[in-house]
């Protein structure tokens, strides 16, 4: 593995804010570079400062990043758009979860083996660059499963997903956050990724079944 495809892993697998992922790369591009040139090779650097998901797993752990991450989670077959700063339900939990707070416990990314990492980022990474084009019609045919079809059309999936468009083209990814959770005994894949756009920041919070079809739908105006 070179340095650069190190650091690019690392800075994947960091559950921290952007500036404090910038200054852990950069002293960790620097500790290698002095290790480097002292004629030490990658291989034995990264055996001894570990795989980049270990690190990262250290790091989240010493400064504490997960604690926060998921103040409430993604519902089953539930889509919500942001309107005037606050989240809006188009289409509810479950009717008892109207009236009780839905039971979930969170882990890591992987602990069930059920989930990759990687195909999460890949698949959710499609699904905002689809919405932030327009393209909502393909995102909707390729991965709302049928319950969510018959609970809202592609029209009014259409309308309530447009003001993405009003934020502007898509800059670039500030944040990522990845989780397991398990709410009323289903098993969901989450990805949380803030999008930078020309006009403001935008918060997709996606989960995937373990069929890795829709579970739920969330962007927020961050």
């Amino acid at each position: 593995m070179t340095k650069e495809a190190y650091l690019k892993s690392l800075k994947r697998h960091l559950h921290v804010s952007a500036e404090k992922k910038n200054e852990i790369i950069g002293d960790i591009d620097a500790d290698i570079e002095d290790a480097l040139s002292s004629g030490e090779s990658m291989d034995a650097i990264i055996s001894r400062m570990g795989s980049p998901k270990k690190l990262a797993a250290e790091f989240n752990q010493n400064l504490g990043a997960k604690a926060n991450m998921w103040p409430w989670i993604v519902g089953v077959l539930a889509i919500v758009v942001v309107i005037a700063g606050g989240w809006m339900f188009l289409h509810s939990l479950a009717e008892q979860e109207k009236t009780t707070q839905p039971s979930f416990v969170q882990t890591e990314m992987g602990v069930s083996g059920k989930f990759d990492q990687d195909t999460i980022r890949e698949k959710s990474l499609e699904i905002i660059e689809l919405m932030e084009s327009g393209q909502y019609e393909t995102v909707y045919n390729t991965y709302f499963p049928e319950e969510m079809k018959q609970s809202m059309s592609l029209e009014q999936f259409r309308q309530s997903a447009e003001f993405a468009a009003n934020m502007g083209q898509m800059q670039e990814v500030t944040d990522e956050y990845y989780a397991e959770v398990t709410q009323n005994g289903t098993l969901f894949g989450v990805s949380e990724i803030h999008v930078a756009c020309e006009n403001g920041t935008l918060a997709y919070r996606i989960s995937f079944t373990e069929e890795m079809t829709l579970g739920g739908f969330y962007v927020l105006q961050a």
